[in-house]
């Protein structure tokens, strides 16, 4: 489902956003970040997979986030000396289901997190942190001029009108 706010240009991605970063300490130990969708406009887990194969095959798994019910998009991964450090937009402070009633359904942070392989060779989580001091306002980005690929990414924000590429007097597309 679409985000309120985030207009994605590029055939409605499913916002997983893969993202590959290759441990300076080994070669052969590759990280892998992404949002997993558990519950479809609802929910997604920020998960990171590794391989010390050089890929090859990715065995291990660990959720990083805390677990709190959010939008979750835009992983991005980087690895140094065997631990994986990520960070990603986070809509837990938003009001879900708020479109069209002046409540704030478009906040988004910024969080961060780490995994790294344990003693016992687990892949663990390290703890989530929030990065943002104060949420982000999708919304308030302002549209661009040409029309969004989706009406409901302006029209489903809490604060109405967008426009979302319409102009104001005559409704017609900028």
């Amino acid at each position: 489902g679409g985000i309120p706010g985030l207009d994605r240009c590029n055939g409605r991605n499913t916002l997983s956003s893969h993202s590959i970063a290759v441990d300076d300490a080994n070669a052969n130990h590759v990280f892998v970040a992404y949002a997993n969708n558990t519950s479809a406009g609802q929910n997604e887990e920020i998960r990171v997979r590794d391989s010390t194969d050089g890929g090859a095959t990715w065995p291990r798994t660990v959720r990083v986030d805390s677990g709190v019910n959010a939008r979750r998009y835009m992983p991005w991964v980087c690895a140094t000396d065997g631990t994986a450090y990520l960070s990603w937009y986070d809509m837990r402070f938003a009001v879900p289901g708020a479109g069209g009633s002046n409540q704030p359904n478009d906040r988004a942070d910024f969080y961060g997190g780490s995994a790294f392989v344990n003693a016992g060779g687990t892949l663990v989580a390290g703890p989530e942190f929030r990065l943002s001091e104060a949420s982000d306002a999708l919304c308030a980005s302002g549209w661009q001029s040409a029309a969004t690929d989706n009406f409901f990414d302006s029209e489903t924000c809490g604060v109405q009108p967008q426009l979302a590429g319409a102009c104001q007097l005559s409704g017609n597309r900028c």
